[in-house]
């Protein structure tokens, strides 16, 4: 009976060690932070612990045509940086997208995209007028507005549950 009894205990703590320290297959545990801007609105920020494959599928879901890459190696550490900007709102406003990948060991270990879009040169108008001495003076006005905005997203990646539990659940995310 003591001998069933010890091999259920060694049976439980080799799961328990298994569960905690072992990846576990197509899913990862990850800390997401997010957050938005839009010009007169009130920034919205959030934090969350949570498991999946969010990370993977947003890194998936970002079109990477007309970037500027680089990437940086050391020490088994990968970096990469990718940023573009281009024209939105009807020309009117100027969006600057920056994404960082960084992989340690081969592995995805986080992944950081901001995105800000402000006027761009077309959102503004020369204005001229007449001074009461005939002076004429122009200069450019702001036309278009509300178009200020920012987006952050920010995934922190843990491949165990030993991990995400010591980093992510315990700083209270």
């Amino acid at each position: 009976m003591g001998a069933q009894r010890k091999a259920l205990s060694v049976g439980i703590l080799v799961v328990i060690g298994i569960l905690l320290f072992v990846p576990w297959p197509g899913m990862v545990f990850y800390e997401h932070y997010s957050y938005f801007w839009w010009g007169p609105s009130t920034p919205q920020e959030k934090v969350e612990c949570k498991a999946g494959t969010a990370p993977f599928e947003f890194v998936r879901g970002i079109n990477y045509e007309s970037w500027n890459v680089s990437v940086n190696k050391s020490d088994g550490i990968e970096t990469v940086v990718a940023e573009r900007s281009f024209l939105s709102n009807d020309g009117y406003g100027r969006t600057y997208q920056r994404l960082v990948l960084v992989r340690k060991d081969g592995r995805l270990v986080e992944v950081m995209y901001t995105s800000s879009t402000g006027p761009s040169e077309n959102a503004y108008r020369e204005i001229c007028y007449t001074l009461e001495n005939g002076t004429r003076e122009c200069g450019l006005v702001l036309t278009v507005y509300d178009l200020d905005s920012r987006r952050e997203e920010r995934f922190t990646i843990y491949y165990t549950l030993w991990d995400y539990l010591r980093k992510c659940r315990l700083k209270g995310g």
